[in-house]
């Protein structure tokens, strides 16, 4: 729940900076002053900023100040600076934390938004997250303000637009943007991702922007640690159809590391659609090459390559116990569904390719992904990118994984429902 602060001393000299921790404070209103000169925070002199431990990660919970490359304060005002912090393009951004700390990856804003909403059971990362005070009231009456359970302070320090959209300033006292250190470039211009609240909505969200936009930096301690775990690297071929499937060996056993994608011959399996009727038949298969292909349960039974079987309960239950040696039996009784196991969902997804941050950190290389499901005969499909299904050889059970969770639940299914598979070694 709510960490204790420490008192972080940053000395800023020619764009480079050392860090000496201080005992950590019991009382955590008591807010260190920055005694760094003028808004430029370079300069020399001494900057003081408070951290936080959320989770496993310890951040800086103050808007970083350090006057170097392409960075500026809001409208060239000095006092924005000492509230809000500077803002950054993106290169300076990748180079102004302190030593011992550095711009958080995409994958650190998603750890953090996990660990807030599995504290909280919703999606309101935003509202856990924004300071008490300072945020503009929403446009429709009431506070913008959060209630910063984490002590995180984020404030709404604005931002300014690339040199291509105007290069305007705008926003201080509504929106909040911080740089990642991730870039995507799936696009024609590269673009940086970076998480944004606004005072108008209690979430926190993820976008992309052109690298010489301008805005906060919040630094995080420490080396990243590996997002995507254990790469599956050995590969088996079906021979009834020659695809290639890569398998990890986890504990004792062993999985395929990808869903099955076997099209059976009388259409019992189906591609998740990705457009039109729901009744396609797989006019599409992009989503069959990315997620596999969808089975009903009869079908899932007798449909694993040979020498690979549809795992049971026990089967599941050994994995699951290997993630997290104290999780309860999967289901506890042939009555009960919807039986979670804490943790093991992030351990087992992957670590990219599910929405809203739900990715996971992928510790095995099982590298789950959200499939999505056909809940019955006429059913729509849905959940595609937010969840994934896999069948059990026992009484219609499944596995769940979704976005929003960090647990895996199994439950009992319909029969006719059309989830993913994956197979274990016999």
């Amino acid at each position: 729940m709510r960490e204790q602060l420490a008192k972080t001393v940053l000395t800023a000299a020619l764009g480079l900076a050392s860090v000496l921790t201080l005992s950590c404070l019991e009382d955590k209103g008591n807010s260190s002053s920055n005694p760094a000169s003028g808004g430029d925070g370079g300069g020399g002199g001494e900057q003081t900023y408070k951290t936080v431990k959320i989770g496993e990660q310890v951040w800086m919970a103050e808007n970083l100040n350090i006057g170097m490359g392409n960075s500026i304060c809001y409208e060239n005002d000095e006092a924005n600076c000492k509230k809000y912090g500077r803002l950054y393009d993106w290169e300076t951004a990748k180079a102004a934390c302190p030593s011992g700390w550095r711009l958080p990856s995409d994958n650190d804003w998603g750890r953090l938004m996990r660990y807030v909403y599995s504290e909280n059971n919703n999606r309101t990362a935003g509202k856990y997250l924004k300071a008490k005070s300072g945020w503009n009231d929403k446009s429709g009456g009431g506070s913008g303000n959060g209630i910063d359970k984490y002590d995180f302070a984020a404030l709404p320090g604005g931002y300014r637009l690339s040199s291509g959209k105007g290069g305007s300033f705008d926003n201080v006292g509504s929106y909040g943007i911080w740089w990642s250190s991730s870039i995507d470039d799936s696009r024609e211009y590269s673009q940086a991702y970076y998480r944004f609240i606004d005072y108008n909505q209690d979430g926190a969200f993820r976008a992309q922007d052109e690298t010489d936009a301008l805005f906060s930096v919040r630094c995080v301690q420490g080396d990243e640690p590996p997002s995507s775990g254990k790469v599956a690297g050995e590969t088996f071929v079906d021979n009834r159809d020659s695809k290639t499937y890569r398998y990890v060996k986890i504990g004792t056993q062993t999985w395929m590391a990808e869903n099955l994608n076997y099209k059976t011959q009388d259409h019992t399996s189906r591609c998740y659609p990705t457009s039109g009727p729901i009744n396609n038949n797989d006019i599409d298969n992009s989503n069959c090459d990315k997620y596999g292909r969808l089975y009903s349960w009869k079908v899932a039974k007798g449909v694993c390559p040979k020498g690979w079987r549809l795992p049971s309960n026990a089967d599941w239950n050994v994995l699951l116990k290997y993630t997290n040696p104290s999780c309860p039996q999967q289901p506890r009784s042939t009555e009960e569904s919807g039986t979670i196991c804490a943790g093991a969902g992030t351990k087992l997804k992957a670590g990219s390719g599910w929405d809203d941050d739900g990715y996971g950190d992928d510790t095995y290389g099982f590298a789950a992904l959200p499939g999505g499901r056909k809940t019955g005969v006429g059913d729509d499909f849905d959940i595609i990118g937010s969840g994934g299904i896999w069948w059990s050889a026992d009484n219609y059970y499944s596995m769940g994984m979704y976005s929003d969770l960090e647990n895996t639940a199994m439950g009992e299914s319909n029969k006719n429902s059309l989830h993913s598979i994956r197979c274990v070694k016999d």
